[in-house]
């Protein structure tokens, strides 16, 4: 469909713009997406095989490992299990949102950054040592990916000690750099899980007993097919998605700041006001759930019109607006202590 600017790559980030030959497209994925797949992917990797009818087999959900050590998803919850008592914790973004996710807290990027955080990885540093050492690596790379791709503003790094937040002002800046090693560390990953599949299939391991059969968002967490090698690394799809958006990142940033750009700001990449845009566009709709191209351009009218109004909220007076918010949680309820098979009688 495409035809690439940059033939040496094997994913495809760039192309001729065919309305305007002399400059190149840059596809660049939703860094917040990519953040909920990996989660995605670390959350389905588990030693627990389920019963697939299709196959009448007991299949096994992914299983993430690198250099010998499994990365477990039962080790974050080991984790919050662990401090959920105490009033001071090391990890205090762990919580039953994030640990126990489900079909609404999967879809939430907040939830996915507090897990994959520096502040986690510190934690289970601490707690156990070099016996997680793979688990505490891959949680701190993909921190430190999703930091250097959502530089909000050019203050925020200064308010949040975090350099990976700080604004693009030069070319040689060494972020480039990290982000070319993580696409590295993964490129190791592919070829260490592909090996060990080799060595696997000499020792007679029947494909059959791996699989899946637990559903992510657009399944881009689970193996495309019943392969040893897909079910120890993360999905094609997200591979695919971190390596063309360095690629293209890259080149983007370094291309406007060669024009002559003063600085910049790694968010303004994603795609939140485009989502927040259309959240508003199905909100005004209310019942209708396919308008038309008219309706669709009144909304964005109406849209508009608040904005011009400047409306501003009296917050003067005696009395502050109530919290109508709902906090559910999705933390698994203790279960009752077994009664036994004692029978009470009357006398």
């Amino acid at each position: 469909m495409h035809k690439p600017v940059t033939a040496d790559s094997d994913v495809i980030f760039d192309s001729i713009n065919k309305a305007a030959p002399e400059r190149v497209l840059y596809f660049i994925a939703d860094v917040p997406h990519l953040i909920k797949t990996i989660r995605n992917c670390f959350a389905s990797s588990s030693e627990k095989r389920y019963y697939n009818r299709q196959t009448g087999r007991n299949m096994l959900r992914r299983r993430l490992e690198k250099n010998g050590e499994k990365i477990l998803w039962s080790t974050i919850v080991e984790l919050y299990k662990h401090q959920s008592g105490k009033t001071l914790r090391l990890s205090h973004q762990l919580n039953a949102q994030n640990v126990f996710i489900n079909g609404y807290s999967k879809m939430k990027v907040k939830y996915a950054a507090q897990v994959l955080s520096r502040t986690v990885a510190h934690h289970l540093e601490e707690w156990k040592g070099e016996s997680k050492r793979e688990r505490v690596d891959f949680i701190r790379r993909v921190n430190d990916f999703f930091d250097m791709l959502n530089g909000a503003h050019s203050e925020q790094a200064g308010r949040t000690l975090n350099l990976n937040l700080q604004a693009y002002y030069s070319p040689n800046d060494q972020r480039f750099q990290k982000l070319e090693d993580f696409v590295a560390y993964l490129d190791d990953w592919k070829k260490e899980a592909e090996a060990l599949d080799k060595n696997n299939t000499s020792k007679n391991i029947s494909l059959q007993d791996i699989g899946h059969s637990f559903d992510f968002e657009e399944d881009e967490d689970e193996p495309e097919e019943e392969d040893p090698a897909s079910v120890r690394q993360l999905s094609r799809q997200t591979l695919e998605g971190i390596k063309m958006t360095v690629c293209a990142f890259t080149k983007a940033v370094k291309f406007l700041l060669g024009e002559g750009t003063k600085f910049i700001n790694a968010r303004i990449f994603c795609q939140d006001p485009l989502e927040q845009f259309f959240s508003k566009q199905r909100a005004r709709g209310g019942g209708s759930t396919t308008p038309n191209f008219c309706q669709f351009i009144n909304e964005s009218r109406g849209m508009g019109q608040l904005g011009e109004m400047g409306a501003k909220r009296n917050f003067s007076g005696n009395t502050e607006e109530l919290e109508k918010s709902m906090e559910i949680s999705s933390e698994p309820l203790p279960k009752r202590k077994s009664l036994g098979r004692s029978v009470m009688t009357r006398k």
